[in-house]
């Protein structure tokens, strides 16, 4: 447990934090108008703090007495041994603000109705000198901007949230201090902020794939079929995304009005393209992993059924195939329950999915997708995919925000796939399909000859997205099969070859996952 030390310009008062996680209540930057007068500072980084992190006494040197007209809570809530500090009211009977009687330096304040201190960081002695950085303050930085309204000094373009008045006790408002949509507007922990622009940076973790793999690969078959946009579904209007239109149609269909021929279009990924590329992948001997639409397969449960048989893996695409953004949380995760019920009713195994991919998601989907999975005891087993940032799996801290436990994350693809044969731009035909698939697989793999010293050098993977309704057509099948028999030949050379490196570990993303919770366990498990 860090204790820190702390002390006002003179040194005259003194402080002793514990700094332990289980003692901090709140690490923000404060924008209040108080704070910003008693400091001569747009703002400043306050810490909350129990009543037994904190104790307080008087330098041994000091000859400063304390004239403060609260002499007597002084001695209740600082001790009888501090004589060089002064309260003064903050909020009548409320809150104390606390400073040295010779320099006059704030220190922070006392709650009396919390029992907490506030504590500013700034005090804390750099044992180094002046000059020199605050250690051991790595465990409690800031993790949002409260009272930031109107009344602030500056508008701060960092993507900590931030709050009118205290942090999930108030509305979260946007950099510019105006409300956000209600959905952003939440009292729980937010897993996406800040952003990690940094990620594993310039040193990858060597993934030690099966049979010492120069690369994974990763085929993902999305089934959505009878999830889409549907007049019968109850929706607005009918379907306009990923449809054989493409994106150059650009009209919006008609309210309450279905579009036969998009329904039609759809109906032949369940019928036709579905059971191709399965068949494509039985004969050679590789499986995959299937985002499923929990309502697409309560429609056809005999695809999951025929993917299981098949060694493959269904993993969840939410409930319904369209944009989550401003779904309500209490919506969304009763999309997410029904998913999972429905893969699991389909299921000849009564087997929940331990995948997730929603697509479209909102700022919500990942905690809320954790919090459904913890209470069916199978956080541990989760992976989510909601993610295009990486070569390589990772681990983020638990969406809920609980201490010391982690999820793992898969990154997705939205270019090694073949929705781009729906959007411009994009694949025109099977021949531009295969050869970025292979640029892409040949560019990962001669990564693996480059010298061990060069960080770049370690194995990678690689995600391919298919679309029963789009790869699934004759005239772009070929261009699925073109892949699958180059990277075929391309493992029979590579296995070959004199310097002892691997070939092609061609797994499902579960597979991917139980490798990598053995071989990199998160923070917490090493």
């Amino acid at each position: 447990m860090p204790s820190l030390r702390g002390h006002c310009a003179c040194g005259s008062l003194e402080y002793q934090l514990e700094a332990a996680a289980e003692n901090l209540k709140l690490s923000a930057y404060c924008h209040c108008t108080r704070c910003q007068r008693l400091n001569g500072a747009p703002y400043i980084w306050t810490t909350h703090w129990t009543k037994n992190a904190v104790s307080w006494s008087t330098s041994s040197s000091s000859s400063a007495v304390s004239t403060s007209e609260h002499a007597e809570t002084v001695k209740r809530v600082l001790g009888s041994q501090v004589t060089s500090a002064e309260l003064y009211e903050s909020v009548a009977g409320r809150k104390f603000k606390i400073r040295c009687a010779n320099c006059g330096t704030p220190m922070g304040s006392w709650s009396e109705p919390k029992q907490q201190w506030s504590i500013w960081p700034s005090t804390l002695e750099r044992p180094n000198g002046d000059k020199s950085g605050l250690e051991g303050t790595e465990s409690f930085q800031p993790t949002a901007h409260q009272f930031y309204g109107a009344w602030r000094m500056v508008t701060v373009r960092d993507d900590l949230p931030k709050f009118l008045g205290y942090p999930n006790e108030s509305p979260q408002v946007d950099r510019d201090a105006q409300p956000l949509p209600a959905n952003f507007s939440t009292s729980v922990y937010n897993p996406h902020d800040p952003r990690d622009m940094v990620g594993y940076g310039r040193i990858l973790p060597h993934p030690k794939w099966p049979g010492n793999a120069r690369i994974a690969v990763s085929f993902v078959l999305n089934y959505e079929e009878g999830g889409e946009n549907l007049t019968l579904n109850g929706d607005p209007a009918a379907e306009l995304y990923l449809t054989e239109y493409g994106a150059a149609n650009g009209s919006k269909p008609p309210t309450g009005v279905r579009n036969l021929s998009v329904e039609s279009a759809y109906e032949f990924g369940s019928h036709r393209g579905f059971w191709r590329v399965l068949d494509l992948f039985q004969r050679n001997n590789m499986r995959f992993t299937s985002w499923s639409v929990g309502r697409a397969v309560e429609q056809n449960p005999e695809a999951v059924k025929a993917m299981e048989a098949a060694g493959c893996e269904v993993a969840s695409h939410s409930y319904r195939w369209f944009d989550h953004s401003l779904m309500s949380p209490e919506e969304e995760r009763v999309h997410i329950q029904s998913a999972v019920r429905a893969i699991k009713d389909a299921s000849s195994k009564s087997r929940e999915p331990r995948g997730w991919y929603t697509g479209r998601q909102s700022i919500n989907t990942r905690r809320l997708v954790y919090e459904v999975y913890k209470e069916m005891g199978l956080e541990n087993e989760l992976y989510d995919s909601d993610a295009y940032d990486e070569d390589l799996p990772y681990w983020v801290p638990a969406p809920d925000g609980t201490p010391n436990k982690h999820l793992l994350v898969i990154p997705y693809t939205l270019d090694n796939n073949d929705m781009k044969f729906a959007i411009t731009p994009g694949f025109f035909n099977s021949e531009s399909f295969s050869s970025y698939l292979i640029d892409a697989f040949e560019t990962l793999v001669a990564e693996t000859d480059l010298p061990d010293s060069n960080p770049n050098s370690v194995p990678k993977m690689m995600s391919i997205g298919l679309h029963c309704r789009v790869v699934g057509r004759p005239g772009r099948f070929q261009g699925l099969q073109k892949f699958i028999n180059h990277i075929q030949a391309r493992h029979a050379q590579l296995t070959q070859d004199a310097s002892g490196k691997g070939g092609v570990w061609v797994a499902t993303r579960e597979e991917i996952a139980n490798h990598w919770r053995t071989h990199h366990p998160p923070p917490s498990n090493k």
